[in-house]
């Protein structure tokens, strides 16, 4: 269940007045007669708060790499680059960078920078937040930083690069990587949240409470228009409908359909969407010769001819149809905001005739049982995959397990069979290339997304070469060839895309961004 907390009881609290000591009945009703008229008039609460399905356990920015930790932290702490609503590097913690080579790059920090605390932002403040990854296997954040060698503070407030390898994702990957003070540890982190960013925590904080930001006055960038925002997160059970019904959200990151009705009932609301970049897919095990959730002596998954009849037997209209209103069929590996798509590639007919007969060549005239595993979520895509696999003569059975448990059986390797989604943050179809499927390599940092055990050396040597090409359409054509071998092959079977859905109470203003990362920033009041 959520995390309820309890809510003003009147005006006056909800416009957070500060009466002084020995003011009188009169005015104090006048202030709460004042407010009173604000809210029927429409103007926004002092307050924005915000349900956001994901959730959150730590407030140091490099423990966790996952939606929630730089989603919520990015509002604090910033990083060098950042990436813009079309996913571009832009400047922020630096202002300006260059490469002069293929594995030497030079960012330069933006003047006039300081912490929450009135500390100037240093080079050495840099370098510390790279260094604090790859220094304490713990941190999760350093999955981004795989590929740098070395990182030197300059004396002109300048940091120095060098990669093991040529990387073009490298700017790309900054966004992740937030930058702290110096000598910060986990317990000074957890103890006092202290970035550059244009939010900071307000008050005392442990997970499983709704957190408060208020705007940095110092901020170096342009002021946010709204000063003070609630985060309630985990909120994705029907324990917030009430709320919603009463709009006491700003704003809600869309993630259940009860949440929907009841925005739609109370008529406070309209609904924001945008195309987003992760693509619902199904994977496989493709390294045993036998798997564990079929009883088959041999992993039926090895044998390309069992990975073309499911494909070959899904329906992806009629997929996309059970699942959602703006669920969209998927021909390929990325959507087409991701460097990499195709559009060349376009729908192709199911044909369960052919996959039944695909099946039987392969020696399984009568198909075969498997598990379908899912994470909390997906569980209309996953029942609609196992009825028209079903069709064609396999006997799926969908088990659901919680996300974190879901991962990391994933990332141990157990599972056989399974639906999730993944996307391009950086907005690189490179990135899908990297972490899923080439075959895993920790040296390098490549490969750790590759669940299936999908390995190509041919590919892979492609793949670290298209890292290398300076020129973008150059890179842009060898990433699309890439992505192209390997929905060949079928590593992944593409399923569907989704959009990126949000809840907007009427007085708010706000549009999702295509890798539908939540910011205040985002929000304004909207106009009259």
């Amino acid at each position: 269940m959520a995390p309820r907390f309890s809510l003003p009881s009147t005006i006056e609290a909800r416009m957070d007045v500060r009466r002084p000591e020995g003011a009188g009945p009169r005015r104090a009703g006048a202030l709460a007669l004042l407010a009173a008229g604000l809210l029927a008039c429409g103007a926004p609460p002092p307050v924005l708060r915000v349900a956001l399905p994901s959730d959150l356990d730590t407030l140091d920015p490099h423990l966790r790499n996952n939606v929630a930790a730089y989603e919520v932290l990015s509002h604090v702490y910033e990083p060098l680059v950042r990436l813009d609503r079309r996913m571009r590097p832009t400047p922020a913690l630096a202002a300006s960078w260059q490469s002069p080579d293929s594995v030497h790059w030079v960012f330069r920090l933006r003047p006039g920078v300081r912490f929450h605390d009135g500390t100037p932002l240093t080079a050495r403040d840099v370098v510390e937040s790279l260094q604090r990854p790859p220094g304490d296997g713990s941190l999760e954040t350093q999955d981004f930083l795989g590929s740098i060698a070395e990182v030197a503070a300059l004396d002109d407030g300048q940091v120095a690069l060098r990669t093991r390898w040529p990387n073009g994702l490298l700017a790309s990957r900054l966004h992740f990587l937030l930058v702290a003070p110096r000598a910060s540890t986990a317990a000074s982190l957890a103890a006092r949240p202290n970035g550059t960013g244009p939010y900071r925590v307000a008050g005392p904080w442990k997970p499983g409470e709704p957190l408060r930001l208020r705007r940095h006055a110092g901020y170096w960038g342009p002021r946010p228009a709204v000063d003070e925002v609630e985060l309630q997160l985990g909120a994705r059970t029907a324990a917030i409908v009430p709320e919603v019904e009463a709009g006491r959200f700003g704003l809600l990151h869309l993630s259940a359909q009860d949440i929907l009705d009841a925005a739609r009932r109370s008529g406070r609301y309209v609904e924001r969407s945008n195309p987003d970049v992760f693509l619902r897919h199904l994977g496989f095990d493709l390294a045993r010769a036998r798997t564990p959730f079929s009883p088959e002596p041999r992993n039926p998954f090895l044998d390309p001819a069992v990975r073309e009849a499911l494909d070959l037997a899904l329906d992806r209209e009629a997929l996309a149809r059970a699942v959602s209103d703006t669920a969209e069929p998927a021909w390929q590996l990325v959507p087409r905001a991701v460097l990499g798509h195709d559009p060349s590639v376009g729908p192709r007919a199911s044909d369960r005739a052919r996959a039944r007969r695909l099946l039987a060549e392969a020696g399984y005239p009568r198909g075969f049982e498997v598990v379908l595993h899912r994470p909390n979520g997906f569980a209309r895509a996953a029942q609609e995959v196992a009825r028209q696999l079903g069709e064609a003569g396999l006997r799926v059975t969908v088990e659901s397990l919680p996300s974190a448990e879901f991962f990391r059986r994933l990332d141990r390797h157990e599972l056989s069979f399974w639906l999730s989604a993944s996307g391009c943050a950086t907005g690189d179809g490179l990135e899908l290339l990297e972490n899923a499927f080439h075959s895993a390599d920790e040296s390098r940092g490549l490969g750790g997304d590759n669940h299936g055990g999908f390995s190509d050396g041919a590919l892979d040597e492609r793949v670290r070469a298209a890292a290398a090409l300076a020129d973008a359409s150059a890179r842009q054509e060898e990433v699309r060839a890439l992505l192209g071998r390997v929905l060949r092959e079928r590593a992944w079977i593409p399923l569907y895309h989704d959009q990126s859905r949000y809840l907007v109470e009427r007085r708010w203003s706000f549009s999702p961004r295509a890798d539908d990362y939540f910011s205040a920033t985002d929000v304004a009041p909207a106009r009259p």
